[in-house]
Order: C-alpha cells, then structure tokens, then sequence
C-alpha cells in the first residue's frame, strides 16, 4: 500500500510540473506575442508572431501593395520568356532570386531571372521597403493556408483599393 501511494505520489509530482511548464511557456508566448495556430490539415503546431503582423502599419502594407502591383507586369513577362526556355511545366509560380536557385539554371533561363530580380529588388527599394520587409510579408502571406490571414487580406484590400483608383 506504501509503495503504491508512493506511485500515485510521483505520478501527481510529474503532472503537476508538467501542467506548470506548460502553464509557463504558454504565459510567456503571450506575452512575447506568439500564439499557436492549429490547423486542420495538419498534426504540427505553428506559432505566428501577432505582434508582427499588428507592427505592419497601413503605409507599409500600401508599399507592398504598390511594388507587387509594379512587379506583376515584369513578372508575367520573365515567366512567358521562361516558359519559352524551360517549357510551361517547368516554371515556378513564384520566383527564387536567390543565388543557389537562379545559378542551377541555363544561361537563357539565368539571364531572364537576373533580369527580373534586378528590376523587382529596383521596385521593392523604390516602395520604401526593405528587401526583409517585403519577403517577410510574402511569406506571411503566402501558403495554403496563409500564416498571416489577416495580413493577407490588408494586402489583398489594399490592392484592390489600389487597381481601382488607376481606372
């Protein structure tokens, strides 16, 4: 009976400091602005930072909204010019600037994406926003589901606000 109580007694001592740490971790992912996002196609879990996206004030989501708009002509004409080269199968929806990916590429195909990413880093400085800036936003953005939803609908509200005033 001794043995058994002293059983229970360290199983209630484990769950007790396993309910605090959580309880800790989780307060201070509040604090810090993190909280998790489950979702329901997967098992893992993605904590999100609110604070960022609360950070993004509206000037910088209409900067952001700007240069996509000024790159989109840009990039439809490198991914026809890339389709021409690689085949339509073999393009990217979106564009890798990076050195590892456009270096993997043939001559034709490296020449068309040096000169896309030079015209659309030109844009994004020119928009008032830093290269960080605009790449944390796309991934923010981007994804199925987003891991920013809500941003992503400022952005996609803010696009739209601004394609109608250019009629």
């Amino acid at each position: 009976m001794k043995a058994c109580h002293l059983f229970s007694c360290c199983r209630l001592d484990l769950m007790l400091s396993r309910t605090l740490l959580v309880s800790t971790v989780t307060v201070l992912a509040v604090f810090c602005g993190l909280v998790p996002d489950f979702t329901r196609h997967s098992i893992s879990v993605v904590f999100s930072s609110i604070a960022y996206a609360q950070a993004i004030n509206d000037e910088v989501i209409a900067d952001y909204a700007k240069a996509v708009l000024a790159m989109e002509p840009i990039r439809q004409q490198a991914s026809n010019k890339l389709k021409q080269i690689l085949g339509a199968d073999n393009v990217p929806r979106f564009f890798d600037c990076s050195p590892d990916k456009v270096n993997g590429l043939s001559k034709a195909a490296r020449d068309v994406m040096d000169d896309y990413c030079s015209k659309s880093q030109s844009i994004v400085t020119s928009n008032n926003l830093s290269f960080k800036q605009f790449n944390d936003i796309t991934t923010a953005i981007s994804g199925n589901p987003p891991a920013d939803p809500v941003l992503k609908q400022r952005v996609q509200q803010e696009v739209v606000h601004l394609q109608s005033q250019s009629q």
